[in-house]
Formats: structure tokens, C-alpha cells, sequence
């Protein structure tokens, strides 16, 4: 708001300055909503993504070890994660491999024959 228009609608100086007042006051608050809801829908951003990670890697690693294990969640409790990577179709590109062969000489009992 310009202080112009205001002196256009013919208000007096102090009535010009009160509003213009609370003006800046609403824009202050307005502009602080909108930074603090920024941050959390950046936050939420992030922690969806990581979700959406998560998801996408297990559903993955259930689709590798289908048919190969008796069960695929303890498998998948037993692997470390952090070492696998997707490639960009979804597909798990490498670091389970390695995993599986130390887990079928370890926990043999969790492999079909």
C-alpha cells in the first residue's frame, strides 16, 4: 500500500500514518507465517522423499529376494540397507549381491534350496 493512494482517498496525516501503520504490522506477521510455513513444507519435503525412498528400496529388495528366501522381511532386517543402490527404473543396481553371499553362508536356513 502507497501512502499516494491513501492521500488520494483525502485522509488526514494521521489517519494516513495509523493505517500505514498497521499495515507494516500485517505485513511483518504475514511475511513470518509464510517463512515458518515454508520451513515446514520443506521439512515435510524432506521426510517424505526419505520415506518414499525407504518404500521404494524395501519394495526392491522384495521383488530381489522373491522365491529365493522363506522370509523376506528377515531377510531384509538382516541387510544393510545403506549399502544398496536403486538404479533409476527401481532396479537394485548393486551392494545387495555381496550381502546375499555373506547371509547364504552365515544363515543358510533362511535360503529355498
Amino acid at each position: 500500500m502507497k501512502r499516494g493512494f491513501l492521500k488520494g482517498l483525502d485522509l488526514e496525516r494521521a489517519q494516513i500514518d495509523s493505517i500505514m501503520a498497521e499495515y507494516g504490522k500485517m505485513v511483518t506477521f504475514y511475511k513470518s507465517k509464510l517463512k515458518e510455513l515454508q520451513r515446514r513444507y520443506d521439512e515435510d519435503e524432506r521426510s517424505f522423499e526419505a520415506k518414499l525412498q525407504e518404500v521404494q528400496l524395501v519394495h526392491a529388495l522384495k521383488l530381489a529376494l522373491a522365491g529365493k528366501v522363506h522370509d523376506a522381511e528377515l531377510v531384509i532386517g538382516l541387510i544393510d540397507k545403506a549399502k544398496i543402490e536403486l538404479s533409476d527404473d527401481g532396479i537394485i543396481s548393486k551392494g545387495l549381491d555381496e550381502q546375499i553371499k555373506e547371509l547364504q553362508k552365515s544363515k543358510s536356513f533362511l535360503f529355498v534350496p
